[in-house]
């Protein structure tokens, strides 16, 4: 399991938002989109992560969303805030 931190742009004809998100990915499809970045399929407007950022964007009231780049997150970013996820 690695993660990648995701960095998307949002539209809805008006303005662009720029936003990121973290997802868990197993291996294989992570270090093709870490090497390939937008020509990976894994990114694609049809593909999972293309339908996830699709739906985050919709639930922000903008039309489409598109990958922008990727990079990994240290794994134990994720281990620290599993212990703390409220920051105490």
């Amino acid at each position: 399991m690695r993660y990648l931190n995701i960095t998307y742009h949002m539209n809805n004809g008006r303005e662009t938002a720029e936003t990121c998100i973290t997802l868990p990915m197993e291996t294989r499809t992570a270090a093709d989109i870490l090497k390939h970045q937008c020509s990976s399929p894994y990114v694609s407007s049809e593909s999972t992560v293309g339908r996830i950022l699709s739906a985050l964007a919709s639930l922000q009231g903008y039309d489409n969303a598109a990958f922008c780049c990727a990079e990994e997150r240290n794994p134990s970013w994720h281990d620290t805030w599993k212990e703390n996820p409220n920051g105490k």
